[in-house]
């Protein structure tokens, strides 16, 4: 057998080098495939997840806001009346509107203010039968007038939901304004939403002058409450 010459093996194991530097080479280049962009790093990794909690308050808050250049948030301007005649927020285009700022749906009724530490609740005015207050001293009892004389309700003074952002169920009725105390408590709006693309209602007042009313000015205060509507 043919000896191999010194000169041979050397470049036999030459060319074996070059063949197992090429293979590290490419085995290293497909790893990177699969180990992403950092590669083989001979280091160990791991992932953790961590998470925040909070809880929200639940809130019940309302506010009355302008409506449009109308400064006098609070106050509805009527003008002046008559004996007997009748005017309203639809006529003066003059309205509370409310906003619900808290974190929950509400319900909202209009009453009677009381007024703390006695006096007068009723603003200027006298009550007449378990529900509707008005802003008036007289004490006539007339079926032609305001003031049945058989229920003794008062229509004098009357409020309604004139209507909100779709963001709740408004009854746009005038009813008898409730006595704080021993009215009906009745709800003009309900489910007013918190969210603020639709989270205000606007609410008006109807009024007629009673007969045998003195004149002067009149001013009625109001209470416009809320609460939860699923309390």
């Amino acid at each position: 057998m043919k000896e191999i010459s010194n000169s041979t093996l050397a470049l036999l194991v030459v060319v074996a080098i070059v063949v197992s530097v090429f293979g590290t080479l490419l085995s290293l280049s497909k790893l990177n495939e699969f180990g992403g962009a950092e590669g083989i790093t001979g280091m160990f990794s791991a992932t953790a997840t961590g998470g925040a909690n909070l809880s929200v308050t639940e809130t019940v808050s309302i506010q009355i806001i302008a409506i449009g250049a109308d400064t006098n948030l609070s106050l509805i301007q009527l003008g002046t009346l008559n004996i007997n005649a009748t005017t309203a927020s639809d006529d003066v285009n003059d309205w509370w509107k409310v906003e619900n700022d808290g974190s929950v749906n509400v319900s909202i009724e209009i009453t009677s203010y009381t007024v703390a530490g006695g006096g007068n609740p009723y603003g200027s005015g006298t009550y007449k039968g378990n529900q509707g207050f008005g802003p008036f001293t007289t004490t006539s009892i007339d079926s032609t007038g305001c003031v049945n004389p058989s229920t003794l309700i008062h229509t004098c003074f009357q409020v309604k939901c004139n209507g909100t952002d779709t963001g709740g169920n408004c009854t746009n009725i005038y009813y008898p304004l409730d006595n704080q105390t021993g009215g009906l408590n009745r709800k003009l709006v309900y489910d007013l939403s918190f969210v603020d693309t639709s989270d205000t209602a606007v609410f008006g007042v109807n009024v007629t002058v009673p007969l045998g009313e003195s004149p002067g000015t009149k001013i009625q205060h109001v209470s416009i409450i809320a609460a939860n509507s699923e309390s």
